[in-house]
């Protein structure tokens, strides 16, 4: 059975566990040893990208991070049920075990949408009509007895004695304090340096928990793009004034891994899921100090609902059945979080597309990105619950992390933060910054013993499941040309033009197992 698969109904309870990174007040926990040597279980609802089981002598409780940035599948045929971490790994232990899986050809067209919605799962369904997507945040219960019995718990909602500035007042301690953790560690650490409105985010929380009068460039690797004229001089600038350090080399060896073992963990993470490819090519044990996750602070689909996104977005030819069924599961999906979150469009793009799109990230290299605390995404819901005031949560952390970084000039052509933004920022009194600990050590993944083609094991098996996929009429032939076009042209220079380039090709792969497992 994979290790992916963390619970069965015929199986025992699962044991206490940690896989994955966990941000635990200000402290950094790093996978099962990491959790052993903090002395404690670590429940599902912290910030980082993990999954996690706590124990109790009758019961289990399968979790994630707030965000599910890691994800929960969960399997259900009959008495049947299972909990694992990978969709696709999840669906080959039922068809191991002779248990039903049906395909759901709506979902697999999902993948055919344009635009960015059409990037990832649109609703808790997938591929295969009896495994859902656990909700964000959401974890799965299991009490033991002669038949084990499940069910799924929503996340706690908001308590209605809370407020906006005790929630980002709690925010800011955990940014700054998490910050002061990881400078005064072992962990290398590496931002990338851009004069855009994203690395006010990470400057802000590094001087907020600073507690020494090094330069940040002796701590952490600062990178920035040469190559974009446009943004040398803001760089530099900050650079000079902030003790960065630009592009230091030789402080860190990143390593090329195995092109088989990374097309192996794609498969197992976002096949089926997300769309877009982004093969793996190195590895690193440095965590990503990043300024994403703004996005969800804010509304990106302007549309006036989902169904009207979802619209926009369906190509020409798309049977009007799989459209209606899209719809109703999207629906279905969203209704049951709108007393949390009062705006369906805000919900569901924190729901799906930053869950997958923003988690990816987080799944492959350990990420600290401050904008993506849980903490501050409640503080958001009660500030702006619609998203209507863009910036603004943006904005409210660096006036209390960094006042003096709303002053420094962005790049030409950046997007300034709006003046009535910074006029009407909400300010707290601070809480004392702590130092935390770090837990156990990130894993580094198998380095190729030699160099090779990342996109050769992705056109190896494209090759081997086109045939199935043509005699079974899944996907249109057009579609199945068209991938092949893209991934042989990418093999030759092994690289795909854009990430999402290759989703048609993810679609035809997905379409080849789906017809090989069901």
């Amino acid at each position: 059975m994979p290790e992916s698969v963390i619970a069965t109904s015929d199986g025992r309870l699962p044991e206490a566990v940690l896989s994955g990174y966990a941000f635990v007040g200000p402290d950094v926990v790093f996978g099962e040893d990491g959790r052993r040597a903090r002395g404690d279980e670590v429940s599902g609802g912290h910030d980082g990208a993990y999954t996690s089981v706590t124990r109790t002598a009758t019961s289990a409780s399968i979790g994630t991070d707030a965000n599910g940035a890691a994800r929960l599948y969960l399997y259900r045929a009959g008495a049947r049920w299972a909990v694992g971490s990978s969709l696709i790994e999840l669906a080959e232990w039922a068809h191991a075990s002779g248990h039903p899986l049906d395909r759901d050809d709506d979902q697999l067209a999902s993948f055919l949408l344009e635009g960015t919605i059409g990037s990832q799962l649109v609703s808790d369904r997938t591929v295969f009509r009896q495994i859902r997507l656990v909700p964000v945040g959401a974890t799965v219960a299991i009490n033991a007895g002669r038949r084990k019995q499940f069910r799924v718990e929503p996340p706690a909602a908001t308590p209605a004695w809370e407020s906006y500035g005790g929630l980002l007042r709690q925010a800011l301690w955990e940014i700054a304090s998490r910050t002061r953790t990881l400078l005064e560690s072992d962990v290398p650490l590496v931002a990338d340096v851009t004069g855009g409105r994203d690395f006010r985010i990470v400057l802000a929380a590094l001087r907020a928990g600073n507690g020494s009068d090094a330069p940040f460039g002796d701590r952490v690797r600062f990178r920035a793009d040469r190559r974009r004229p446009e943004a040398v001089a803001a760089t530099e600038a900050m650079s000079e004034a902030f003790g960065l350090q630009l592009n230091q080399t030789g402080r860190v060896r990143r390593a090329e891994v195995d092109p088989r073992w990374g097309f192996d963990q794609w498969r197992r993470d976002e096949l089926g899921v997300y769309g877009p490819i982004y093969p793996y090519r190195t590895s690193t044990p440095e965590l990503l100090l990043s300024g994403t996750g703004g996005e969800a602070h804010r509304r990106v689909y302007k549309s006036p609902s989902m169904e009207s996104v979802l619209m926009q977005s369906v190509p020409d030819g798309m049977a009007q059945t799989t459209v209606t069924s899209l719809v109703a599961a999207m629906d279905a999906s969203t209704a049951e979080a709108i007393g949390e979150v009062p705006d369906a469009r805000m919900w569901h793009f924190r729901a799906f597309r930053e869950r997958f799109h923003g988690g990816r990230t987080a799944l492959r290299q350990p990420v600290f990105a401050p904008l993506t605390s849980s903490t501050l995404r409640r503080a958001s819901r009660l500030r702006d619950p619609s998203g209507e005031l863009g910036t603004q949560i943006t904005v409210d952390v660096i006036r209390n992390l960094a006042p003096e970084l709303l002053e420094v000039p962005l790049e030409p052509g950046a997007k300034p933060f709006p003046a009535r933004q910074v006029l009407g920022a909400t300010t707290v009194s601070p809480k004392r910054v702590v130092s935390g600990t770090v837990y156990g050590t990130s894993p580094m993944p198998p380095a190729a013993e030699k160099a090779g083609s990342v996109l050769e094991p992705f056109r190896e098996a494209f090759d081997a499941v086109v045939p199935r996929v043509l005699e079974a009429g899944v996907l249109p032939r057009e579609v199945v040309d068209r991938a092949r076009t893209v991934v042989d042209g990418a093999a030759r220079v092994d690289r795909f033009a854009h990430a999402s380039d290759g989703q048609v090709v993810g679609t035809v792969l997905l379409a080849g197992e789906v017809l090989r497992l069901t």
